[in-house]
């Protein structure tokens, strides 16, 4: 595959205000490549993406959109500003596609896309990294500890070694944290080594105590942003598999 293309598109005003049809864009989602059929991309998001089990997640040329403009006016932005994307999944335990993180395959960019909801009360939480190892959470005796971290990339790394993961998609918890303290009432925060992943952390950690959940938090490395970048260090990695490790057990038997 050559990652080579230049276009133009045109969307006319009136239809500025159009609503996401998350048909659409699954039908643009089956339509990309799968990561095996691609040339490896040398660089950790791809590395991180592609040795993920179940990801599924594929690779998109923006000249897709163009056959159908209106349809994805809501990413209008982002696809002139990359030219391949990859389009992440973001499903129900019941496997179902209720959104997805698009990232550039060049650069950091990134847009995030969800179903539209008719009724209030038939939202779900728009959080990644929900798979059918969640259903074991509604029939065990125990309560599991669920770790939380803020990006796609970060969950798929630490996903390589506890099943339990979920990205927020940004830098907090949010509207999420009562709908999984219906899950579980143990939690390893796993937030981002910057001034917004610090912050999310205290307040998020506060609002668990708040709610009577019992909270750690796993320490990153100086020099390393997120877990993702541990990717790239096998040998800091297997430290920060030790704390992480050491973190769940002391949950499980908290």
């Amino acid at each position: 595959m050559c990652f080579t293309y230049t276009g133009s598109c045109a969307i006319r005003e009136q239809d500025l205000a159009a609503k996401v049809n998350i048909k659409d864009y699954i039908k643009l989602y089956e339509k990309g490549w799968g990561l095996n059929e691609i040339e490896p991309i040398p660089n950790s998001t791809y590395k991180i993406f592609a040795t993920a089990k179940g990801a599924d997640i594929r690779v998109v040329d923006r000249r897709l959109v163009y056959e159908d403009p209106l349809a994805f006016e809501k990413i209008k932005h982002f696809v002139n500003e990359n030219k391949f994307f990859y389009m992440i999944p973001i499903k129900t335990v019941r496997n179902t596609i209720v959104g997805f993180i698009l990232r550039g395959v060049s650069g950091h960019s990134y847009n995030t896309l969800s179903r539209e909801f008719s009724d209030f009360s038939k939202q779900v939480p728009l959080m990644y990294g929900f798979d059918s190892s969640f259903k074991k959470l509604d029939e065990a005796e125990v309560s599991y500890p669920i770790v939380i971290c803020e990006g796609c990339k970060d969950c798929l790394a630490i996903k390589r070694f506890y099943p339990y993961v979920l990205a927020n998609n940004t830098s907090s918890m949010g509207l999420n944290l009562p709908i999984l303290r219906n899950i579980s009432n143990k939690f390893l925060l796993a937030y981002d080594n910057d001034k917004a992943g610090k912050e999310g952390i205290e307040r998020d950690r506060e609002a668990l105590w708040r709610s009577g959940a019992i909270v750690e938090t796993l320490n990153l490395d100086e020099g390393f942003k997120d877990c993702a970048d541990y990717v790239k260090n096998p040998e800091k990695m297997v430290g920060l598999v030790k704390r992480l490790r050491k973190k769940l057990k002391f949950l499980y038997h908290a």
